[in-house]
């Protein structure tokens, strides 16, 4: 997996290429672990380039979605492909973490 750390305006955008499986689920949550300790408190998680969620990718943002809730913050999801939204649809998370309105840099920022 792929992972570029975009500022914005008000927290910080992790744009996402590849498979968010149990392996890079440890990964990703490195990633955000390490955001929060560096003071993001507002963070976007772009999955335009996730081809694949399972469920430990599901368990690794719950997580840091309830991490960040605690402490007034927030973790969104942006821009899913079709299948991985299905995936939000079906374990009943796409109001909890998908967000259409959240700052994002362009979509054409490369990974």
């Amino acid at each position: 997996m792929e992972i570029l750390h975009v500022p914005l305006e008000r927290g910080l955008s992790l744009k996402l290429k590849g498979r968010l499986d149990a392996y890079w689920a440890t990964h990703l949550g490195k990633e955000l672990e390490g955001a929060i300790r560096s003071g993001s408190d507002r963070i976007v998680l772009d999955f335009q380039g996730i081809e694949f969620l399972s469920s430990a990718g599901i368990g690794v943002l719950l997580k840091y979605y309830k991490l960040l809730q605690s402490v007034k913050g927030s973790l969104s999801v942006v821009r899913p492909i079709p299948l991985v939204r299905n995936v939000f649809d079906l374990s009943g998370l796409t109001q909890v973490l998908l967000r259409e309105d959240a700052d994002l840099p362009p979509a054409s920022t490369e990974v």
